[in-house]
């Protein structure tokens, strides 16, 4: 990332410098604006699951005083093909 200077630094070796210093600076403006947004976003959507969950939770029971408790049927024991024989 660091260069060794070596000689005479020119006027147009300190503009390309300057320059390059400001897009370092910038691109580390954009990262962490990046990171902030992404925590941002992170927090909102856990609070949107968060409430989604409560809904179903909700429906759920709503649901289970309306019909009842689903009972299903015991499964039928399977016979193997080589015991049918």
């Amino acid at each position: 990332m660091f260069t060794k200077v070596t000689g005479n630094i020119t006027w147009e070796g300190s503009v390309a410098h300057e320059q390059h210093r400001k897009e370092l600076i910038a691109e580390a403006g954009r990262q962490s604006l990046a990171r902030s947004v992404s925590k941002n976003e992170t927090a909102f959507y856990r609070l949107l699951l968060g409430r989604l969950g409560e809904q179903l939770i909700k429906w759920g029971s709503r649901l289970q005083v309306q019909y009842g408790t689903l009972t299903l049927p015991a499964p039928k024991p399977r016979v193997s093909s080589t015991m049918a024989q």
